[in-house]
Parts: C-alpha cells; sequence; structure tokens
C-alpha cells in the first residue's frame, strides 16, 4: 500500500498489515491461534484494492466461548488496528474460526 504527498513516498507491505491483523486477534479473548517462531500467529490474507484492505483471518475459539461473539470481537479489534496502526482503510474483515481448544490449565 503506498501513500503520496509532497514529502515523499511512504509504502506499507502487507506483511506489516498481515502482523498488526494477527496481534488484534490474539489479543482478543477467548481467540487461540497457531504457535509459529515461538509466538501465537493468525493466518492471515490480505486483498489490496483502490485504496482498501480486505482481510481473512484464521482463528480458533476456546472451548464455551461463543462463536460469534468472539468472531465479531475479532472483526472490530483487526479493523480498529489495522486502520489506526497503519492508515489503510479496511473495507472488510473475513473471520475463519477452524476449531475449538481447551484453555490450559495452570500446574501447581
Amino acid at each position: 500500500m503506498n501513500f503520496c504527498s509532497n514529502k515523499g513516498t511512504l509504502q506499507i507491505s502487507e506483511a506489516v498489515i498481515s502482523g498488526i491483523s494477527s496481534q488484534a486477534a490474539a489479543e482478543t479473548s477467548n481467540v487461540t491461534l497457531p504457535i509459529r517462531h515461538g509466538k501465537p500467529s493468525a493466518p492471515v490474507k490480505i486483498r489490496l484494492s483502490n485504496g482498501t484492505a480486505e482481510i481473512e483471518i484464521t482463528i480458533g475459539v476456546l472451548r464455551g466461548a461463543k462463536v460469534v461473539r468472539t468472531a465479531e470481537r475479532v472483526q472490530r479489534a483487526v479493523k480498529t488496528a489495522v486502520q489506526s496502526m497503519s492508515g489503510v482503510t479496511v473495507s472488510k474483515v473475513n473471520v475463519l474460526v477452524t476449531g475449538f481448544d481447551v484453555p490450559a490449565r495452570s500446574v501447581l
């Protein structure tokens, strides 16, 4: 995504938008993400068109959580985070829920 002004050009890569999206999803309650390189990271697809982004993100939901409510929270969190951190307009956030995970139990 490129932004032009009289000061020059600013380019924001899809990887940055993907990272922002994954982090926003990870911070949403009742969401689980696959672990990649030692950190939670959601598979994210970005489609850029006419200066806007359409985002698809894949998550898991903790068993017992309300799936629709959790997915809607992820949609809001991802859209807000991407727009506020990058300035890229988000037209749509599609959430794919691929499974349920059991909450981790603390070991004494």
